[in-house]
């Protein structure tokens, strides 16, 4: 697996509703991809995996105070190889959306939060998704692993 991935994959937040209020921040991810050729993710521990509010890909951090807000997290044992249900693929010059609830928690009426998605990318093919199975797969043949960062969104906790 070589251990660069693509500078073209783009990780995007927004925030959905503005200011929020508990029990859940509504996210909106936009992974997108500016290459010229499709590429299929593992979406495994990355914004787009169903359970990604739990699973540490956000941070939270208290723009008031500064400081990270802890947040309830879970580990996920995962059975390889991946199944087809867990690879996206993005296509060209598109983005692939999502919406992440995070846990509200211990937020502060009043208090402006900082959002970020942070985490790696397990495996990236550069290549359709019907091009990604049996050794390919298995094996993670020819996929690329490597960081990726989003840019940081505010949101106000309204304590409504």
């Amino acid at each position: 697996m070589a251990s660069a991935v693509p500078a073209n994959l783009e990780v995007v937040l927004s925030p959905l509703v503005l200011p929020f209020s508990q029990p859940t921040i509504s996210i909106q991810v936009a992974i997108h991809n500016a290459a010229a050729t499709p590429v299929t993710i593992v979406k495994w521990n990355s914004p787009l995996d169903p359970s990604a509010g739990v699973l540490g890909v956000f941070k939270v951090r208290d723009a008031t105070t500064d400081d990270l807000v802890p947040l309830d997290e879970i580990k996920i044992s995962r059975q390889l190889p991946p199944s087809a249900d867990d690879l996206v693929e993005i296509p060209a010059g598109r983005s692939v959306e999502a919406v992440v609830n995070l846990p509200s928690g211990a937020l502060v009426a009043g208090h402006e939060y900082a959002i970020q998605a942070k985490g790696i990318w397990h495996a990236v093919w550069e290549t359709p998704r019907e091009e990604v199975q049996g050794v390919r797969l298995e094996q993670f043949e020819d996929a690329m692993r490597g960081d990726f960062v989003s840019n940081e969104v505010s949101v106000k906790e309204s304590g409504n």
